[in-house]
């Protein structure tokens, strides 16, 4: 069993308490005066709605499920030959080279290349009373570092084909302009 195991999971716990605790933070009610502008109300209805919120929510599915893979690993560890269970490693390797890694990508570069260009496309001045800048770099920078790790420390295997992640890559993206 190779040690990047443990660098895995060192990640995969960082990924959970950063995201838990910057949701936890968010969730927090700002101040009455800031809620009772109608645009910061607009903008917390409708947070479901990002694509953002859905690339950290899945980075935390996504975690969790790795976890207990490495984990699963390494209670099996003294098993000789001991694989993962054929679904849950296929669900793994999945949910990340289809979806978590281009989400995670696509979030990163075109916020921060819109934020850089005209910033009230993205993100509002306005939004500066409800979110603070270390959230916004939670959700749109981190993500980077995240994904960067996971595909330094987890070996991976080419597949004979891109079709099946090129098909859930379509579903989730078209799953998301449906919402």
């Amino acid at each position: 069993m190779s040690y990047l195991i443990y660098f895995r999971i060192l990640g995969y716990v960082a990924t959970i308490v950063l995201h838990i605790g910057n949701m936890l933070v968010m969730a927090k009610p700002p101040s009455k005066e800031v809620l009772e502008d109608v645009r910061i109300r607009n903008f917390s209805q409708l947070q479901y709605r990002y694509l953002t919120c859905w690339t950290f929510f899945l980075q935390v599915v996504y975690a969790v499920a790795a976890l207990y893979c490495d984990v699963l690993i390494l209670a099996n560890s003294k098993t000789k030959d001991y694989k993962l269970p054929y679904y849950l490693k296929g669900f793994r390797e999945t949910l990340f080279s289809a979806i978590v890694w281009p989400s995670s990508l696509v979030v990163c570069i075109f916020f921060w290349t819109l934020f850089t260009y005209d910033r009230s496309l993205v993100f509002p001045e306005y939004l500066d009373k409800a979110l603070k800048p270390i959230n916004n770099h939670i959700m749109h920078t981190a993500i980077l570092p995240i994904v960067l790790w996971e595909l330094l420390f987890q070996p991976r295997t080419q597949p004979r084909s891109h079709k099946r992640y090129l098909a859930h890559l379509v579903f989730h993206f078209g799953l998301y302009v449906a919402v």
